[in-house]
């Protein structure tokens, strides 16, 4: 049995069912790899919109709730 068809028929050109799905797999994990690099990048903005706000108003002494004391400090890539 050379060929190994598997007994389905199909138009030349037509993809066969594996290719179909190995290109449905891909297009969802592109699609998924776009959604996550979205979300990260959202993240990151409000990371560093509340970072640059817990700054401010450290230096202005407004107290947090949940940021108090000196164990408040607030991630600075420039510190240090």
């Amino acid at each position: 049995m050379l060929g190994g068809g598997g007994g389905e028929k199909r138009k030349a050109g037509e993809p066969s069912a594996a290719e179909m799905e190995k290109e449905k797999k891909k297009k969802k994990n592109e699609k998924k790899a776009e959604t996550q690099k979205a979300k990260a990048e959202e993240q990151a903005n409000r990371q560093k919109g509340w970072q640059s706000f817990a700054k401010k108003s450290a230096k202005k002494g407004v107290s947090i709730p949940g940021m108090a004391g000196e164990h408040a400090v607030v991630f600075d890539p420039t510190y240090g």
